[in-house]
């Protein structure tokens, strides 16, 4: 049974057993189903996962570059290229 804080937005960003100072004291039962979707985010798809590599690798982003030069494209259309190969058929 968590208490929980919220995003500007309005999200569930954070949970705690005990109530935390600062977080306006909001309590939500372990069934309720805000909680249970941000304990349970859906997957990941595999081309986010693909753009996430991608962009948070300083090595594979020198790598896409390089690429993309020699290939006479723009790192843009590569890395489109690369999330069409990663999704699923």
């Amino acid at each position: 049974m968590p208490f929980v804080q919220r995003d500007s937005g309005g999200n569930i960003n954070g949970t705690a057993t005990v109530d935390q100072e600062g977080w306006g004291n909001e309590f939500l039962h372990d069934d309720d189903p805000e909680i249970v979707a941000h304990l349970n985010p859906p997957p990941e798809a595999p081309a986010d996962t693909v753009e996430r590599g991608i962009t948070s690798s300083p090595i594979i982003d020198a790598l896409v570059q390089r690429i993309a030069k020699k290939e006479g494209i723009t790192e843009r259309k590569l890395i489109s290229e690369l999330r069409a190969l990663a999704r699923p058929a």
